[in-house]
C-alpha cells in the first residue's frame, strides 16, 4: 500500500523525502526562503541580559546639600516668651551725654550723663508648613529605600528654617515685624552698583570682552565699591593701636545715639 504526498509517493517502510524540508506554507516562511537565497543574515539582535540587569544601583541615597542656614548663629534668640503669647515687650536702657577734658584738672562745671530706657512692643508670628503621604506612598518608599516620613519632616524643617532666614534679614513688614537692614537706628546706604551682587556676577559668563578690563573685574570692583561705602559710614573709635567699628544693634532694638566706651 502506498500513500500520495502531493506528488511524492511514499511507500510503507521506506523514509519521506520531504522529511525535514522548507515548509512554505506561510507568507513569512516564503519571505525567510527568499532572504536565505541571496545570502541574507538573520542575525539575532537580542542578548542573554537586560539592560538593566547589567546596571549597578549605588545603595546609599545621597540628599542636595545646600547652603546653611546660619541666622541663629550670629543673632542670639530668647526662649522666655510664653508659647501662647501674640506679642511681646522689651525694655532697653541705654547711656546718654558725653565727658571732656578738664582744664588744669581743677574744673568742677563737669560735663553730666544720664540713662533713658524705653519700651518696645513686638509681635509673635509662627510660620508654619505641612506634609503628607499615603500608605501606598509609604509602602514604595519603603521598597526603595527611603524613610520617606524622614526624608519629609526634614524638608518642612528647612523651608522653616528658610523663611526664618528671609524674616531675619528682611523683615515681615505686614506683620510688623523688622529685619536685620529695616531694624529701627539701622541706617540704609544707596547702592553704588547696579543690580544685585547674584545678578552682576551672573553677567559674567555673558558678557564681552571688548572693553579693556576684564568682566570679571569690573564686576569685582563694583561689589568691593560697594562694601567701601558700608565701611566707610560706620563711626570708628581708635584706642591707640586699636581700631573698632561699631554698628547700630539689629533684631528691632534700636542703636544708641551716644558715644561707646572704650
Amino acid at each position: 500500500m502506498s500513500v500520495q504526498i502531493g506528488m511524492t509517493t511514499v511507500f510503507p517502510g521506506t523514509e519521506n523525502p520531504m522529511a525535514g524540508a522548507m515548509r512554505l506554507d506561510s507568507r513569512d516562511s516564503c519571505l525567510r526562503a527568499a532572504r536565505q537565497m541571496v545570502g541574507w543574515r538573520e542575525d539575532a539582535g537580542l542578548t542573554a541580559a537586560m539592560a538593566r540587569s547589567l546596571e549597578h544601583r549605588i545603595a546609599k541615597v545621597y540628599a542636595a546639600e545646600f547652603a546653611a542656614y546660619r541666622a541663629h548663629e550670629f543673632f542670639p534668640t530668647s526662649s522666655e516668651i510664653d508659647p501662647g503669647a501674640l506679642s511681646f515687650t522689651y525694655r532697653m536702657i541705654q547711656r546718654i551725654g558725653n565727658a571732656q577734658v578738664v582744664a588744669q584738672g581743677t574744673g568742677r562745671d563737669l560735663a553730666q550723663v544720664d540713662v533713658g530706657m524705653t519700651e518696645t512692643p513686638a509681635p509673635v508670628i509662627t510660620l508654619g508648613v505641612s506634609y503628607n503621604f499615603s500608605v501606598i506612598e509609604e509602602k514604595s518608599a519603603a521598597m526603595a529605600g527611603i524613610a520617606i516620613e524622614t526624608e519629609k519632616a526634614k524638608a518642612a524643617r528647612e523651608a522653616i528654617e528658610a523663611l526664618e532666614e528671609q524674616i531675619w534679614c528682611q523683615g515681615f513688614p505686614s506683620m510688623g515685624v523688622a529685619g536685620v537692614i529695616n531694624a529701627l537706628g539701622v541706617a540704609s546706604l544707596p547702592q553704588l552698583s547696579t543690580g544685585t551682587w547674584q545678578s552682576q556676577i551672573l553677567t559674567i559668563a555673558g558678557a564681552t570682552t571688548s572693553n579693556a578690563t576684564p568682566p570679571a573685574v569690573v564686576v569685582a570692583q563694583a561689589i568691593a565699591a560697594d562694601l567701601a561705602s558700608l565701611l566707610q559710614r560706620g563711626p570708628v573709635h581708635r584706642d591707640g593701636d586699636r581700631c573698632r567699628l561699631h554698628h547700630g544693634r539689629v533684631g528691632g532694638r534700636p542703636a544708641s545715639t551716644g558715644p561707646r566706651p572704650p
